[in-house]
């Protein structure tokens, strides 16, 4: 993460400014998406809370049923005391470019999948988005072990949001087998993609 301390102060305005001009990104609310797609929406976001300016990476699988962008997979790339005149933004700039260089890599279920082991993200979402991709990739034998596995040693999923839509796969799974969850799966992208990219 990147701290740039008392010698460099960015106010909000200018760390928005500095994110609105990175190229082929688009604007919404606070979340700056760089690539959105049928399997990844990635890109940056900016919190301005009293007292300081950050801003965070953030990756979402589109197959999940996403009604808000959130943080959960990212992390914070940088931060500034919320007081002060705007500086140079150059840092920054070139901060963003060189991590988005590397962060945009992950387009894909799979790259994704990468993205998460290299990080070594953990927590409720990450198993979660492990568990989709697994169903998204067809590694079926993967998601069915996964599956075990938390709902023997974790029980149900503490975070809500996950609890709701894994009660609705495992409802479509029952019905239909795993056939009918890839077309959930595909039908929440179709959502993701409809909410956000256009």
């Amino acid at each position: 993460m990147f701290d740039c301390g008392a010698t460099s102060v960015l106010n909000k305005k200018a760390v928005a400014k500095v994110l609105s001009r990175l190229p082929g990104f688009r604007k919404l609310g606070s979340f700056y998406i760089g690539t959105c797609n049928q399997e990844v929406i990635s890109g940056y976001a900016l919190d301005a809370p009293p007292g300081g300016v950050y801003v965070s990476s953030f990756i979402l699988p589109a197959y999940d049923k996403i009604d808000f962008l959130h943080m959960s997979l990212g992390e914070r790339i940088a931060q500034y005391p919320g007081n002060g005149p705007a500086s140079d933004s150059a840092d920054l700039d070139f901060l963003l470019k060189n991590d988005w260089q590397d962060f945009s890599s992950a387009r894909d279920c799979r790259s994704l999948m990468a993205y998460l082991d290299r990080e070594r993200v953990v927590g409720d979402y990450c198993q979660w988005v492990k568990y989709l991709t697994y169903v998204r990739m067809g590694d079926l034998e993967f998601a069915d072990r996964l599956e075990s596995q938390w709902q023997s040693s974790h029980g149900p999923p503490r975070l809500q949001l996950v609890a709701q839509n894994m009660h609705a796969v495992l409802e479509v799974k029952r019905r239909s087998g795993w056939r009918g969850v890839q077309e959930l799966l595909t039908k929440w992208s179709e959502h993701t993609v409809t909410k956000f990219c256009q």
